[in-house]
């Protein structure tokens, strides 16, 4: 569904937490709720779209839904999901982020003089 190297460099945009994706099962809870009307988005309003996919934040108090293909990642639009408890039998994929290369020191004129 995402590029996996897309989903490593993704982080939630509010607190910074990373994400992982959600399993099948955990959607199929999520869209259940959100017919029933039980999701509201971090903005207030009532979700009312069925999502095909989401990004679960690490505390799981947060989903970033995928529409076509592409994560939404608005603070506003992300679904409050703390409520509802979503146990999938199966693990969310989670994803080991890049590691940074430390960058080599410059050099400084007296270091360059010896």
């Amino acid at each position: 569904m995402l590029n996996p190297e897309l989903l490593a460099l993704l982080v939630c945009p509010e607190t910074h937490q990373d994400i992982a994706l959600a399993t099948s099962s955990e959607i199929a809870l999520l869209n259940e709720a959100i017919r029933s009307g039980k999701v509201r988005t971090a903005g207030g309003k009532n979700a009312e779209q069925p999502v095909e996919g989401a990004l679960i934040r690490t505390d799981r108090a947060i989903a970033y839904p995928i529409r076509d293909g592409i994560p939404v990642m608005l603070v506003p639009e992300g679904l409050v999901i703390r409520q509802l408890k979503l146990t999938a039998k199966t693990k969310p994929k989670t994803v080991t982020k890049p590691k940074t290369k430390a960058r080599p020191k410059a050099k400084t004129k007296a270091s360059a003089r010896a």
